[in-house]
């Protein structure tokens, strides 16, 4: 073989060795690589799980929805600036007046409206806060403080005609949110309108937070410690702003006076029935918060028992909640 064709020959080799060299490089496997994947993938599963909290959800109408709560930190705007809460350190939150921006709108035009010159403008604001039911009440407490005479009867009109239709407990919703962790009470306004939430029946959903009542995260019924029932709350009148739970059967005899606010010597069984929380004979739990006594205690007939009207007289009365 002459020089020439030696060469040839040693190119033509080292070509073939290249070729052969980079289908190897192309088919092995970058083990580096797909252990990032990996770690990526896994990331991500860690990240959808550790925002789902099991939770059951009260809702305002009285039904009750097992459920994932899928937010990971609840916002919750105090007295002293904001707070993000980590949803896993929540055992309960009783929710306060919330409500959409769209009925907000409504209301607030609806209010505007009832003191207007044009008598059908006024009628038709008296429907729509009618239909709005207990999403304008508290803007029609406000309306009811006018110096317009009009705008004055108008709120206490319908207030009145709300009463009537609409249950004491989700007319006289607390302004503030409450929630409640293992060793802590905060109180604030959750800035969220709705929570994302995924539930068995209906997969991923949003949650308003003007239909809720309370929220029980996992592990929270584990730290309910309920009291044998008081009888009357005489003896706990002094305790302004505390909450207590009592295992109470319901009672439809004994008198009582107040609604929504009831005086304490009212017996709590009779007034569980009357406020919607147990019925009659039903054995069950009842949060009751202790607020300042009333000047005067209205009285009305509810759920079957007729509650009396009272003028003052008491250091404390209490109001009652489904825990």
């Amino acid at each position: 073989m002459n020089p020439q064709d030696r060469c040839t020959s040693c190119w033509k080799a080292r070509l073939l060795l290249g070729v052969v060299f980079l289908l190897v490089a192309l088919c092995t496997p970058q083990i580096g690589d797909d252990a990032k994947s990996v770690e990526k993938d896994g990331a991500k599963k860690n990240a959808l799980g550790k925002d789902m909290t099991p939770a059951e959800v009260h809702f305002r109408d009285g039904s009750k929805l097992k459920l994932t709560l899928r937010e990971e930190r609840i916002e919750l705007v105090t007295a002293y600036g904001k707070l993000l809460i980590p949803t896993s350190e929540i055992r309960q939150i009783d929710v306060g007046f919330h409500i959409d921006a769209a009925s907000s709108k409504r209301v607030e035009a609806a209010i505007g409206r009832l003191g207007s010159t044009d008598f059908k403008e006024r009628e038709k604001a008296t429907s729509e806060l009618l239909a709005l039911a207990e999403k304008a009440f508290p803007a029609l407490v406000e309306a009811a403080k006018s110096n317009d005479m009009e705008v004055v009867a108008r709120a206490e009109d319908v207030m009145a005609k709300l009463r009537e239709k609409v249950a004491q407990e989700n007319l006289d919703r607390p302004a503030h949110d409450v929630v409640l962790t293992a060793d802590s009470r905060i109180t604030g306004h959750i800035a969220a309108e709705s929570f994302k939430v995924k539930t068995a029946q209906f997969g991923d959903q949003l949650v308003q937070l003007g239909d809720l009542r309370s929220l029980h995260l996992a592990g929270a019924e584990a730290d309910i410690v309920a009291l044998p029932d008081p009888g009357s709350l005489m003896n706990l009148q002094e305790k302004i702003g505390k909450s207590f739970v009592f295992k109470v059967t319901g009672n439809v005899n004994g008198g009582i006076w107040g609604v929504g606010v009831y005086t304490p010597d009212s017996p709590l069984a009779t007034v569980a029935v009357h406020a919607g929380i147990l019925k009659n004979g039903q054995t069950g739990l009842v949060k009751v918060t202790i607020v300042p006594g009333q000047n005067i205690y209205v009285g009305g007939q509810q759920n079957g028992v007729n509650s009396q009207p009272w003028n003052g007289g008491f250091t404390g009365a209490y109001q009652v909640s489904k825990p």
